[in-house]
């Protein structure tokens, strides 16, 4: 009994699925118009689409050479990045274009620039506004480091010579004989007391007036290091590349098809329910 429901359940599978074939062969000839009419759609469509374009550049960061070989960075890429936003891209820039350019910092003193849209002009424009902005940006950052530096020193030495002066004025020539009688003195303990501590006093201001001349030296020195520093610039690396980005003709033709064979068949399975409701209803 059970072998039997089993054979009539897949003899009722097979003459649907059967029937399902024979209803799509017999529509073929709507299909394959549906197909054709999607694929001439998507033909017509691709004939409107324009390449894009996609141009980059490479941006080295400028820095200062500092004693010892080191580098310090006019501006840390990411701070860069942020005012270039601020300051360039909001306020001048298209948003449709704001949206396709990219900005990629590359290890500590690169950063990369890539713009996408219909016209290389407009990106070699763009990009060469952002080149022409950092190179602005960066002479008048390093112009303003290097005078905040400058007037900090200039600061430190002013206020170390008026402490030299403070010290010397504190190291009189009476105070300078007093060394010499020390000795002769010795017997009166109070008057010896007075004068080891006036000795020991001005031995430690001679000590501190060392220091602070060798400190005034080295800041001379740091002045005149930054007086005649050397500073790289910012510059692009080579020249802003382009590349033409054409459309996807095969892939759009291909989706054209395969959208018009689904659709055919859901037109040939809505007009064969269609005319199964009517003879129903009859």
């Amino acid at each position: 009994m059970a072998n039997v429901s089993k054979q009539s359940l897949s003899v009722e599978g097979e003459i649907d699925l059967k029937e399902i074939f024979k209803i799509l062969f017999e529509s073929k000839k709507l299909i394959i118009s549906t197909i054709f009419i999607f694929t001439f759609i998507s033909i017509i469509y691709i004939t409107t689409l324009k390449p894009s374009f996609s141009s980059s550049t490479l941006v080295e960061i400028g820095y200062f050479e500092m004693p010892g070989g080191t580098e310090e960075l006019i501006e840390t890429p990411s701070k860069l990045s942020e005012n270039l936003k601020v300051d360039l891209i909001y306020k001048s820039m298209d948003q449709d274009l704001f949206n396709s350019l990219i900005i990629e910092p590359l290890e500590n003193k690169l950063i990369r620039f890539e713009l996408t849209s219909k016209s290389s002009e407009t990106n070699i424009q763009l990009l060469s506004s952002i080149i022409n902005y950092i190179d602005e940006r960066h002479k008048q950052l390093s112009r303003s480091v290097n005078s905040q530096k400058k007037n900090l020193l200039n600061n430190q030495i002013d206020s170390l010579k008026l402490e030299i002066e403070y010290i010397k004025s504190k190291l009189s020539d009476q105070n300078q004989s007093t060394y010499l009688n020390l000795i002769k003195d010795l017997n009166q303990e109070a008057q010896a007391n007075s004068r080891l501590t006036m000795f020991y006093e001005n031995l430690r201001a001679s000590d501190k007036l060392f220091s602070l001349k060798q400190r005034e030296a080295s800041l001379l020195n740091d002045l005149e290091f930054i007086s005649k520093q050397n500073i790289t610039l910012s510059q692009p690396i080579g020249d802003i590349e382009t590349q033409t980005i054409m459309p996807r003709n095969k892939l759009i033709i291909s989706l054209g098809f395969v959208i018009g064979f689904i659709f055919g068949i859901l037109l040939v399975i809505l007009k064969n329910s269609i005319n199964t409701l009517r003879e129903f209803k009859t």
